[in-house]
């Protein structure tokens, strides 16, 4: 927390969001408010990084650490993606005040207005949690990366320079449509997911809205976390694979109904678990990777130094009689 009476003034301003459920908040602010507002955000500090996620962010050039992305950019797909239910935005920041969030971003609705910050709702929020009918592969995304490179799209950058050129964000859009899995799982999984139809490879906000409802029909509907991991549940009409925006690591553990599953790392660095039809409760569980190994071979430290110490000892104490 800030100590200074000016920046709790002018930056912990209480935005009154709900508390009775999980979501995420996007601000595009100097720092990283999630914290302040007792709240979930798609900002932080390049110090509490996960390398799956810089690698997520390197994979698509994106910004960080703060922002991690500009919405105003073709990386808006990203909101839907990373279940953002609110956008908080200081006008006084913008360099473009023609152009509104709003009218960038399919389904944001501004809610309120609180002291210096506009906050809007989406209207399109995914609860964290859910299931995918398609994939695509590293190829595939590539590909039509390349078909795009050369359009002339320029995007307004409303919080740095006047104008910036980007090529067609196809990929990061594309993620809301189908999970990115590698060839090996698209084999194991392909009895429950198929490749993306190449009409559903773009970045039409009707395509994404659409996107959005379909998840959101697939998505649990009870989420919880504590220190040591989370818990959802969903009810699902067929066997599906069910992706959760939380960065991949070798320390998480999974079971669906009791029974452990495999994580499969999707979307470059986050996860994905295999789930059964009808109701299923999941729940991941993290571990530090190497803590035993670690604790054994502290352990064993403590015990030599000891020993050491003990040895030394009855050494000088001998001496000393001697003496």
């Amino acid at each position: 927390r800030f100590t200074n009476d000016y920046w709790k003034s002018t930056y912990e301003t209480d935005l009154e969001l709900p508390k009775d459920e999980y979501y995420r908040v996007h601000s595009y602010v100097p720092f990283c408010y999630g914290w302040n507002w007792g709240v979930s955000g798609t900002v932080f500090f390049g110090s509490g990084f996960n390398s799956s996620l810089q690698e997520f962010y390197n994979r698509f050039d994106m910004q960080n650490p703060i922002p991690q992305f500009n919405l105003y950019s073709p990386y808006y797909g990203l909101v839907g993606l990373f279940s953002t239910k609110y956008y908080v935005e200081m006008p006084s920041l913008k360099a473009n005040e023609d152009i509104m969030i709003e009218d960038v971003i399919p389904g944001l609705e501004l809610l309120k207005t609180v002291d210096m910050y506009d906050v809007y709702e989406n209207q399109n929020y995914i609860p964290l949690g859910f299931a995918y009918d398609y994939y695509i592969t590293e190829e595939d995304i590539a590909y039509y990366e390349d078909l795009h490179k050369e359009d002339d799209v320029i995007y307004e950058d409303v919080f740095g320079d006047d104008k910036r050129k980007e090529y067609f964000g196809t990929a990061a859009a594309s993620l809301m449509n189908a999970l990115l899995l590698d060839k090996s799982q698209g084999e194991k999984y392909k009895d429950i997911i198929e490749t993306l139809p190449m009409e559903l490879y773009t970045y039409d906000k009707d395509v994404y809205t659409q996107a959005c409802e379909t998840k959101k029909a697939m998505s649990c509907y009870d989420f919880e976390y504590d220190v040591n991991g989370f818990s959802a549940k969903i009810n699902l009409e067929k066997e599906r694979l069910v992706f959760f925006s939380v960065p991949w690591s070798s320390g998480w553990s999974a079971k669906v109904n009791g029974e452990k599953v495999d994580i499969e790392k999707v979307d470059i660095g986050f996860m994905a678990v295999k789930v059964g039809s009808g109701e299923s409760t999941i729940v991941f569980e993290y571990a530090t990777p190497n803590m035993n190994k670690s604790l054994i071979l502290s352990a064993v430290g403590i015990l030599a130094f000891l020993s050491y110490m003990t040895a030394n000892f009855v050494i000088y104490r001998k001496k000393n009689k001697k003496d």
